[in-house]
C-alpha cells in the first residue's frame, strides 16, 4: 500500500473513533472524483469503449426528466480538441460558466407568466411565508436542554405557551457521530389560535457547538430507495428516525384535536428532511394512520433536491417550497456538483487561448431591463456574441450523466422571493415574487447555479432580511438565535 494510502487509512481509522460515518463520506467523495475522471462526456475523442461501459452501470435510476439537449457528433467533433497539456485556471472557466448561467434562464425563470403581478395577492403570500418563517425561528432557536421535561419546560417558558402545548422536544448532538440514528433537532407545538399541530425541523446546528452528527447526515448525500422512488439517503435516514419518535403523538393528538391541521415546518437540512415526511405523512404508510380527513402542509426554506419518484413529473400538492433569491441549496446535489465538474472538463477540452478566456469573460451576454418595475438581466441573440460562446454551450449540452441519481424538486408550488429596492426606478422597496407550479421548478435542479448571493441568501439572516417587516417581524430573535442552525 502506498504511503499516501496508508496515512488516509490511518486518519479515517483515527476520526472514525469519533465519527463512525466519516469512512462513508470519505467514499462519496472519492466516487464523485471516480465520475469526473471515468465519466462519458458525449464527443470526447479519449473515451474509449471501456470507460463508456465502466461509468454507464454507475448512473443511479431516476433520471427521468433530463433537459439536457440533444447534440450531434458533426457539433461535437468540431469543439472538442485533441488534450493539449496546457493549465487552464478553473476560477476562469467558473467564470465562463457562470456567464452563460446568468442568461440560461429567461426561458423559465425570467418568463413573465411566472411573476405574480398582483401586489395584494404578493403581498398576502410574503406575509403569510413570513410568518411561518418567524414561527420556526422562534421554535428552533428555543430547542435547549438535556433531558426531556428540561427541553418541555424551557420551550413552554420562551414560547410563553402552557406547559401541555409543547408535545415534544428533541435535541442530541450525537458526539459520536451515529448517523444512523441521528436526526435533526426537532419540536412538536400545539398552536391553538390557529388550530395547528406543528411539527418543527430545525436545520444543522453550529452554535454553540458543530453537531457532527448533522454535518454527516448533510454529506450522506447519494440516493436510496424511498417511498416511490429515490432520495438523499441522510435526509431518508432523519425522516425514518424524526416519524419512530412523534407518529405515535401526532396520531394521538390529531385524533383528540380533531378540528387542527397538521403543520411540518423545516429549513435547510431540515428542510429537505421535512419534504420527505410531508411526502410520507401526506401519501405514505403513515398517513393511512393519521385520523380519516386530516388535511396536512408543509413549507420548507432553503431545501435541497431531495427526491426523484419513479412517475415521471411527480409533485406533492401538500407541500410548499420557499426561497430567497439566489439561495444555492436550491439546485445543491451530488449530480449538479459532479456535473459542474464534468462541465469545467469539457470547456477545457475546447482547448480555448488563455487572452481568448479573458475577451469572453469580458464580453456582453446579456442587459439589463427594467419591466413592470422589476429589474431584470436578459440574453441578448446569439448571433451578436463574439466567438467562442457557441462552442462553450455547445461542449456544456454534451455533459448529460453524472453517475449520480438527479434528485428534483417535488412540491406543489415553489416561491422564489427577492427583496427588492426599487427608489432609484421610481419604485420603492417591496418583493418581486416568482410562483412556480409544480414541475416549473424542476430547472432549479438541473445545474448547481452560481450566483454571487448564493451562500448569503441561504443562510438564517439573508431570510431574516427578506422577511424583516412583514408581518409576523419578530424583534427578539437574536443574532445568535440566527447562527445556531444553517
Amino acid at each position: 500500500m502506498r504511503i499516501k494510502a496508508r496515512f488516509q487509512e490511518w486518519t479515517i481509522s483515527l476520526l472514525e473513533r469519533r465519527y463512525s460515518g466519516i469512512r462513508e463520506v470519505v467514499s462519496l467523495l472519492d466516487k464523485v472524483r471516480e465520475n469526473v475522471e471515468n465519466q462519458e462526456i458525449v464527443g470526447l475523442q479519449d473515451d474509449t469503449e471501456e470507460t463508456k461501459e465502466d461509468t454507464s452501470k454507475h448512473d443511479s435510476s431516476g433520471d427521468n426528466g433530463s433537459e439536457v439537449k440533444a447534440v450531434s457528433e458533426t457539433e461535437l467533433n468540431s469543439v472538442f480538441k485533441p488534450d493539449d497539456g496546457k493549465w487552464r485556471p478553473v476560477l476562469a472557466t467558473l467564470g465562463l460558466i457562470y456567464k452563460l448561467q446568468k442568461v440560461s434562464d429567461d426561458d423559465w425563470y425570467d418568463n413573465p407568466t411566472v411573476f405574480m403581478q398582483d401586489k395584494e395577492k404578493a403581498g398576502i403570500v410574503i406575509n403569510r411565508m413570513a410568518f411561518f418563517w418567524h414561527r420556526f425561528m422562534k421554535v428552533a432557536s428555543n430547542i435547549s436542554g438535556d433531558e426531556e421535561e428540561e427541553l418541555i419546560k424551557n420551550m413552554a417558558e420562551e414560547m410563553e405557551l402552557p406547559l401541555e402545548d409543547v408535545l415534544f422536544v428533541y435535541n442530541k448532538d450525537a458526539k459520536k457521530a451515529a448517523v444512523e440514528e441521528h436526526c435533526p433537532d426537532i419540536a412538536v407545538t400545539l398552536d391553538r389560535e390557529r388550530k395547528e399541530v406543528v411539527l418543527t425541523v430545525a436545520g444543522t446546528k453550529v452554535f454553540p457547538a458543530p453537531s457532527a452528527a448533522d454535518i454527516i447526515m448533510d454529506l450522506y448525500a447519494e440516493a436510496v430507495p424511498f417511498h416511490k422512488g429515490r432520495a438523499h439517503r441522510g435526509m431518508a435516514m432523519a425522516c425514518e428516525n424524526i416519524l419512530t419518535k412523534v407518529l405515535d403523538i401526532l396520531i394521538t393528538t390529531l385524533d383528540d384535536l380533531k378540528d387542527f391541521k397538521l403543520i411540518v415546518v423545516g429549513y435547510s437540512l431540515g428542510a429537505g428532511v421535512a419534504q420527505l415526511l410531508g411526502l410520507r405523512l401526506s401519501e405514505g404508510p403513515e398517513h393511512a394512520k393519521l385520523p380519516e380527513g386530516t388535511e396536512m402542509l408543509t413549507i420548507t426554506f432553503g431545501s435541497p433536491p431531495v427526491y426523484i419518484s419513479s412517475e415521471p413529473g411527480y409533485v406533492n400538492p401538500t407541500i410548499i417550497s420557499v426561497y430567497n433569491h439566489n439561495d444555492g441549496l436550491a439546485s445543491l446535489s451530488l449530480h449538479t456538483v459532479t456535473r459542474l465538474f464534468l462541465h469545467i472538463r469539457a470547456i477545457n477540452r475546447l482547448c480555448l487561448g488563455r487572452r481568448h478566456t479573458i475577451r469572453l469573460l469580458r464580453s456582453k451576454l446579456g442587459k439589463s431591463s427594467i419591466e413592470n418595475g422589476t429589474r431584470r438581466y436578459l440574453a441578448i441573440p446569439p448571433e451578436q456574441r463574439i466567438e467562442g460562446w457557441e462552442s462553450i454551450t455547445t461542449g456544456m449540452d454534451a455533459v448529460d450523466k453524472s453517475g449520480f441519481s438527479r434528485l428534483t424538486h417535488f412540491a406543489g408550488i415553489t416561491y422564489l422571493l427577492k427583496k427588492a429596492d426599487l427608489t432609484w426606478a421610481g419604485g420603492e422597496v417591496g418583493h418581486v415574487v416568482r410562483r412556480l407550479e409544480g414541475a416549473q421548478a424542476a430547472p432549479l435542479a438541473r445545474e448547481l447555479r452560481l450566483r454571487a448571493g448564493m451562500f448569503n441568501d441561504h443562510m438564517p439572516w439573508g431570510y431574516a432580511g427578506l422577511f424583516k417587516g412583514c408581518k409576523g417581524d419578530d424583534g427578539d430573535i437574536g443574532m445568535m438565535d440566527l447562527i445556531k442552525y444553517i
